[in-house]
């Protein structure tokens, strides 16, 4: 009896530590996609656009937007088009409080004698 509740013990911590997030490979994909969205989806209805992980086997782009995520392929341009103007928007906003922050310190070691 001993042996079978070891057993079954042994067992439960395998299929936990099995399923858990830590056991998951470093580099595998969390997300991929297998059904697509073949419809155009508004600009004004995108919250934010991100890529599936390389590793994926269909590379696509999944869109958020009030009503839920969707998945479109990197293939259409519509879609590539707003992942690259998010992007370039994402950049500009993170060079933006740096640029500024470099020029106030310019001016500041240029004002003293």
């Amino acid at each position: 009896m001993k042996t079978l509740s070891l057993m079954v013990g042994l067992l439960l911590v395998l299929f936990a530590v099995y399923h858990s997030d830590a056991s998951k490979a470093v580099n595998s994909p969390d997300f991929c996609c297998f059904e697509f969205f073949d419809k155009r989806i508004p600009k004004a209805n995108i919250v934010n656009i991100t890529k599936t992980h390389s590793q994926c086997s269909t590379p696509a782009f999944v869109i958020e937007t009030p009503r839920g995520e969707y998945c479109v392929r990197q293939t259409v341009k519509w879609a590539k088009t707003e992942f690259i103007k998010q992007e370039t928007k994402k950049q500009l906003t993170h060079q933006a409080p740096a640029a500024a922050l470099m020029n106030a310190s310019s001016r500041n070691t240029s004002a003293t004698p």
